[in-house]
């Protein structure tokens, strides 16, 4: 296990490691575009560092991202090099955030990313670990 960026305040955490086969991204707390931009930075810079374009993100967020936000990650994504070659399973814990993160997810399907927002971590990494599919 590698880990690239883990940050914990009072009210948020996040950690992203490498875990033989995908980048593990735990997030907890408030989210926005300035969160995002940490996030996938780490994301990004660890897949460059590993070749390792698996992710699989477990989020527990107490604020999610407004519209705008996320029509705002596809020109983050765009920025950081984040492009075909990335396979995104992403997890949203709290049912009231789910909502903001299926547009986000819808956003960034409709550019061709390889994006899939789940509630359940087990389906997300088969599906993401899955050549199949």
């Amino acid at each position: 296990m590698s880990i690239c960026a883990s940050i914990q305040t009072l009210t948020d955490s996040f950690s992203v490691t490498f875990e033989d086969d995908h980048i593990l991204v735990i997030s907890d707390g408030d989210k926005d575009m300035p969160r995002a931009r940490i996030t996938w930075s780490a994301i990004a810079e660890l897949c460059e560092r590993q070749q390792c374009y698996r992710v699989l993100g477990i989020a527990n967020s107490r604020r999610s991202i407004d519209t705008f936000e996320s029509l705002e990650h596809i020109e983050l994504f765009n920025e950081l090099g984040i492009d075909g070659r990335y396979r995104v399973a992403w997890v949203e814990k709290n049912p009231d955030a789910f909502d903001a993160y299926y547009f986000t997810e819808t956003v960034v399907k409709n550019r061709n990313f390889d994006m899939q927002l789940f509630d359940d971590a087990v389906k997300a990494k088969a599906w993401l670990l899955d050549d199949d599919s």
